[in-house]
């Protein structure tokens, strides 16, 4: 057990820095010139001035590969997919278009196309999302060569369909997560408070200046940017109560003991896991004059097993043309309700 905890660990810490600050991490280039100073805020603030963009395009990657998948881990997917396998790779990429100008009707439209590679055998699937505040509308462009006996090609395939996540998940703790993220005031006071917690430690430093390059026709300044592991070891905990107050309300007493338990486990063997993954470092390109995030790129090996994202940032202030489709047809018209509610029959 302890081997998956290793890999949790790093993965939670990357997770937890990915989901406060939206970003990922890089590598060393030994070109840097160590003579050049730069003042450790200049990121933070670069960042934080992407917040007031309410217009812009944001294209993603993010891939595994995994060669060394650890034994339990293993075990663990063989009994729940009935599958043996040892390697593993998959990719996601992104397009994404993204309108705030009007705050009473958010805008996003996405282009996503995702892989999986088992042991040789690889599954693609591409879909176009439309998001207009709660309205997530969902067309499939390209399927899996096999899918699940209930759902056909033909009926899904280059359609659009409208989501309803509430719907789709009626009965179940999901569906009551939903509705209280929506409708509880208390998600704001959350959001406030690891806002607090993230702010009162500086979680970046420079580690160095790579000097200036050419981004998608824009030029930039490429630093590579360190997480501090004691601002991280400090604020973890934090973050963890939190979200545990949060989930608390909807979860059950398991739920919330197998949480305080990997809480305990995580911060236990900190110091352990964050030499075995020796820190975490990501690359950084910050536009000049405007000083805002351009680019993030971040990979990463572990025993052989590699994680690699990138983001970029671009159309600043664009228009773009997001409206939701004429015609449209109800997902969970595809999808059988009993996938997604809880059985009720007596056994």
């Amino acid at each position: 057990m302890f081997i998956i905890q290793k890999y949790v660990i790093g993965g939670v810490v990357g997770v937890v820095v990915l989901t406060t600050f939206l970003l990922a991490s890089g590598a060393v280039n030994p070109s840097w010139n160590p003579f050049t100073q730069v003042s450790n805020d200049s990121f933070e603030k670069a960042f934080a001035n992407l917040g007031d963009i309410s217009k812009m395009r944001v294209k993603g990657l993010v891939e595994v590969d995994i060669k060394n998948l650890p034994e339990e881990l293993k075990q663990q997917t063989e009994a729940g997919t009935g599958i043996s396998f040892n390697k593993l790779n998959g990719s996601v990429s992104f397009d994404q278009q993204i309108d705030n100008s009007n705050q009473l009707e958010k805008k996003r439209a996405t282009e996503l196309t995702a892989s999986v590679g088992i042991e040789g055998i690889a599954m693609s699937l591409g879909i176009s999302a439309i998001g207009i505040n709660k309205d997530l509308y969902l067309m499939v462009s390209n399927l899996p060569p096999i899918l699940p006996a209930a759902i056909s090609a033909s009926d899904i395939k280059d359609k659009w369909f409208k989501a309803d996540l509430k719907s789709l998940m009626a009965g179940t703790q999901a569906a009551a997560q939903i509705d209280s993220a929506s409708n509880n005031p208390e998600e704001t006071a959350f959001l406030n408070e690891l806002k607090n917690i993230a702010s009162g430690n500086k979680f970046f430093k420079i580690k160095k200046n790579l000097g200036q390059e050419i981004i998608d026709g824009a030029s930039t300044q490429h630093y590579v940017i360190e997480i501090e592991k004691a601002s991280v070891k400090e604020d973890l905990p934090k973050i963890f109560n939190l979200a545990s107050q949060y989930t608390s309300q909807n979860a059950s007493s398991e739920y919330q003991d197998n949480l305080k338990n990997s809480i305990d486990q995580i911060m236990g063997n900190f110091d352990l896991i964050w030499a075995k993954i020796g820190g975490i470092a990501f690359d950084a390109w910050i536009e000049t004059g405007e000083n805002r995030l351009k680019k993030i790129k971040f990979e990463k090996t572990i025993s052989n097993n590699t994680l690699r994202m990138e983001f970029l940032f671009s159309d600043f202030g664009k228009d773009f043309q997001i409206k939701a489709p004429d015609t449209f047809f109800k997902l969970e018209d595809i999808i059988p309700q009993s996938w997604l509610t809880p059985t009720t029959a007596v056994q």
